[in-house]
């Protein structure tokens, strides 16, 4: 894989030849996917953190994270 300087985001030479193969709508349901299992990792880290907190309170403290980051 090669590096562009000029470049923030690097994707594997592997990884960008199969998304070239997929139609946008693939890649799109991709994106979607990637974002759910995301949102997934989330709430259990979430909730091993803060066993304590209801649901809504779990989804509100992924919605300050997915917004504001970790910090």
């Amino acid at each position: 894989m090669k590096t562009e300087p000029d470049r923030i985001e690097v994707v594997d030479d592997d990884v960008a030849a199969a998304l070239r193969k997929m139609g946008p709508a693939k890649r799109l349901e991709q994106v979607f996917q990637a974002e759910k299992f995301m949102r997934m990792l989330m709430e259990a880290g979430v909730r091993s953190r803060h066993p304590e907190w209801c649901s809504e309170e779990v989804h509100k403290e992924i919605a300050r994270l997915w917004l504001h980051g970790s910090a």
